[in-house]
């Protein structure tokens, strides 16, 4: 199974959750024996922190830096099969602006917070309504869920929380110094 991983424009200069999380499901669908590609737009053509099971382009010096992000993933497409499409962001989605011949390849929609933040933000909900096709849509809490906008209510919603890794060392709590708690 082929698998395109879409992320942000910049991964390879970045840190936090959401480059975390790409790297590893980057990683890990690798591990597992998938044919995994993944990409950006426009970063600083430097490989981010994956395995070398995974690959990585970057979709604007893949063929053109002058072509834009709907080109360059069309056209990717085109010469590259997949069997699915993994966008780690609502804006991903929209402004890919996928070929009518791309609609049978099953994608992810990822919303790494409330999923009306990204509606307003970007202002993709119109959009995303026009192109919502052969979509499974995944959140982080069940009380997200309300926050869809209608349409994608209706289809495939998972609820697939962020991993937290589990620590080994502990504070000793119970001796009187000044805490700070996050």
């Amino acid at each position: 199974t082929k698998i395109l991983i879409i992320s942000q424009k910049e991964v390879t200069n970045v840190t936090g959750g959401a480059i975390t999380i790409f790297n590893n499901l980057s990683n890990l669908l690798a591990e597992k024996g998938f044919d995994v590609t993944s990409c950006c737009y426009g970063g600083t053509k430097n490989r981010p922190k994956l395995s070398p099971k995974v690959k990585f382009i970057d979709l604007k010096y893949e063929f053109d830096e002058n072509s834009t992000y709907s080109y360059a993933i069309n056209r990717y497409l085109k010469e590259n099969q997949q069997d699915l499409i993994i966008f780690f962001f609502t804006y991903l989605y929209t402004e890919a602006n996928l070929n009518g011949c791309f609609d049978k390849i099953p994608r992810i929609l990822m919303y790494h917070s409330r999923p009306d933040i990204y509606n307003y933000y970007y202002q993709t909900k119109k959009n995303l309504k026009c192109i919502y096709k052969n979509t499974t849509s995944q959140i982080l809490l069940p009380s997200f869920y309300n926050l869809l906008p209608d349409f994608v209510q209706k289809g495939n919603v998972a609820i697939i929380g962020n991993p937290v890794k589990q620590q080994t060392e502990f504070a000793n709590l119970k001796e009187e110094k000044k805490k700070i708690v996050f």
